[in-house]
Parts: structure tokens; C-alpha cells; sequence
């Protein structure tokens, strides 16, 4: 064998080694990839799992209009009801009489006034947020986009509002999924149990809350009400700026009226540490 021959012969075991070497890499990541997918989806189910436990937990609650929230409960500053309603229960009767629920887990206040965020800034009042300035307790319920609703209660003080922002659903999920999807499979990965009430547009097509809500006193109506959070629910709350009101200028936009349930999987927007 010349010295030609045996330079190839040294190049051809290079590169047969070479693409060993790739394909044992190869194998790790894809090792490694399924590993991690594994993981991911442990962890949705986990997520899934502690959401549907509550659930349980709901339905030992009497779910009944009889156990609704009273006015006094609702006479607070906006961001002291807004805090309140963290761990309470939002229930809602449908039109065939079923009961879908879900635990109030983040909110927002808007304290009216000189609020440049809030739609009764400067204390006006109109027939859109006429809400807004009825007696704590008052479902205001406003349209966005012309297509998404809304949800708020009215608290102590003129024009101010608390908007609920997410919920953790509690009870009839599968109406909610119904609700949610709208006859569209398309919106199915968005009915997974901890996105079904992670925004405030989601929620109120979740418990089919519309404009026919709107003025409705929460303390008096058996279509919509709040019930108590449980005694011994020890909560960690977390405050925040609230959410796309940016155009209230920096300091509104940068206020911390924004609060939820820290570590909680149906929160829409949590702070990043």
C-alpha cells in the first residue's frame, strides 16, 4: 500500500469516526428532547390535576344563592375590595338552570376620580358606566372590541370599580368548555382547565356573562353572585401594575393596583422574578 492509499484509508476512518461521534450526539438530544417533553407534560398535568382537585373541593360548598356576599362586604375602598374578592367564589346560574364557578384569583382596581385608567375619570358618568356609580356590589359589565365582555363590582366611592380579571374554575368545567369553546375545535387548546378563566374576556365567555349582567346587584340576583372564601384559606397575595393602560400616562400605568394569588396557575399575568 503506497503512502497515497494509506492517506485515504486515514481520512475514510476520520470521517466514519466523525459521523459516529454525530450520531451519538443525535441520539443524546433527541434523548434529551423526550426528556424534557416528558417533563412539560408532567407538569400541565400537575397544573391540571390541582386545578380539577378544587373542584372537588367546590362542590362540598353549597353552591346557593342563600350564601351570597352582602352589601356590607362590598363597602370598601376599591383596592381593599379588590384584595377582598381574592380566594372568593364567583357563581353563575345559566339559562337551564345549571351552576358553573370558578374562585376569584386575580383583580384589578379602578379608583375613579382621578384615575386616568378608569372609565369614570373626572367623576363623569354616562350610560355606559353609570355602574360605576350605583351602590357597592353592582355588576358593570362593558364591551371591548365589540365582541368581548368584561366584568367588574362596584366598590366605595363614586365611579370606582374592581375588574376581575381570572378566575380558577370550581365547578361545571364542562359547561365552561362548551361555553368557551363556542362550536369552534379550533379554540380547543385554549380549554385546558387553567386557560379557561386566565383573562377577563375568557371568563365572562366561560360563565356567559354579557351586557344583560350589567346594574344587576350581586347581593340581591340569583343569576349571578359572589359566595365567601373558605375561613381557614390562608391566601399570599402579590400587587402589580395593571394591565394595557399604558395610556393613562407612566404614573396610572405604574401604580400596583393589580392583585392575585401568588403561585396561582389560572393567574393571566404573574410579575417574573
Amino acid at each position: 500500500m503506497d503512502d497515497g492509499d494509506t492517506s485515504n484509508l486515514r481520512q475514510f476512518k476520520q470521517r466514519i469516526t466523525s459521523y459516529k461521534r454525530q450520531l451519538d450526539c443525535s441520539s443524546g438530544n433527541q434523548l434529551d428532547l423526550i426528556e424534557s417533553r416528558k417533563a412539560t407534560t408532567s407538569k400541565k398535568l400537575r397544573k391540571t390535576e390541582a386545578v380539577s382537585s378544587d373542584e372537588e373541593q367546590s362542590a362540598m360548598f353549597n353552591l346557593s344563592s342563600q350564601t351570597k356576599l352582602d352589601h356590607s362586604f362590598f363597602d370598601e375602598d376599591c383596592s381593599t375590595l379588590s384584595q377582598k374578592l381574592l380566594g372568593c367564589e364567583l357563581v353563575r346560574k345559566l339559562k337551564d338552570d345549571s351552576l358553573v364557578a370558578g374562585r376569584i384569583v386575580e383583580t384589578e382596581a379602578y379608583l375613579g376620580g382621578d384615575d386616568k385608567a378608569s372609565h369614570s375619570c373626572g367623576n363623569k358618568a354616562t350610560e355606559r358606566n353609570r355602574a360605576m356609580f350605583m351602590a357597592p356590589g353592582t355588576a358593570y359589565v362593558y364591551q371591548i372590541y365589540g365582541i368581548h365582555f368584561c366584568f367588574n363590582i362596584s366598590s366605595r366611592g363614586d365611579g370606582a370599580a374592581v375588574l376581575v380579571r381570572a378566575l380558577q374554575p370550581t365547578y361545571g368545567i364542562d359547561h365552561m368548555t362548551k361555553l368557551r369553546l363556542n362550536g369552534k375545535q379550533k379554540n380547543k387548546r385554549n380549554t385546558a382547565v387553567e386557560k379557561l378563566c386566565n383573562g377577563p374576556a375568557k371568563l365572562c365567555q366561560a360563565l356567559a356573562i354579557d351586557k344583560t349582567i350589567n346594574c344587576l346587584d350581586l347581593c340581591q340576583s340569583n343569576e349571578i353572585w359572589i359566595q365567601p372564601k373558605p375561613q381557614d384559606k390562608q391566601l399570599e397575595l402579590v400587587s402589580a401594575k395593571r394591565i394595557g393602560v399604558e395610556y393613562a400616562g407612566n404614573y396610572w400605568a405604574s401604580q400596583p393596583l393589580r392583585f392575585y394569588i401568588k403561585d396561582n396557575v389560572c393567574v393571566s399575568v404573574t410579575v417574573k422574578k
